[in-house]
Formats: C-alpha cells, sequence, structure tokens
C-alpha cells in the first residue's frame, strides 16, 4: 500500500519532506526519504489523509542504489489504521 506521508524532525517540524510508504502495518511503515536517519531516532510521521502527527521509532536507514535512503520506523504511539484513512 503506497500512501503519501510528511516525514519531519521532531526538533523540526517545519522542515519536513513529503515521502510515500512502500509498506505499511497497524505499528511501523517502510518508506523511502532523501534525508538520512540515524537508528533510534524519534521522527513524526503526518498521513496527508488529515491524521495528527504520529511519533515512530527510527528502527532502519538503509542506503537506496537509486539515492535516497530506505527507513523502517515502527510506531511508538498508537498503531494507525491505514484502510480507515479518509482518501485524498
Amino acid at each position: 500500500m503506497q500512501v503519501p506521508v510528511y516525514l519531519a524532525r521532531e526538533n523540526e517540524p517545519r522542515t519536513g519532506e513529503r515521502v510515500f510508504t512502500l509498506n505499511v502495518s497497524p505499528h511501523g511503515v517502510r518508506l523511502v526519504t532523501k534525508q538520512k536517519w540515524q537508528p533510534g531516532g524519534e521522527p513524526l510521521i503526518t498521513p496527508h489523509a488529515g491524521e495528527f502527527p504520529q511519533p515512530a521509532q527510527v528502527v532502519y536507514c538503509h542506503v537506496r542504489e537509486r539515492g535516497g535512503f530506505y527507513v523502517g520506523l515502527r510506531f511508538t504511539g498508537r498503531s494507525i489504521k491505514w484502510n480507515e484513512l479518509p482518501s485524498g
């Protein structure tokens, strides 16, 4: 499931990046980003469909051959019900 989300550093929420998920689950997400993230980092992830920012923790950050990084996040707050998000 590919979902547009906004990924930002908790201490710099206005300098976030719009990215798309590659894989989603209620408890985490895998996405591609231009920014390098350190494992253990705590970004905020916000689905574009009107949800509130969710705290997450970086599980891994791997270099992507075509540029950017694959990042795995685990939600540290409540889970996200992706299939219940409003479309658009």
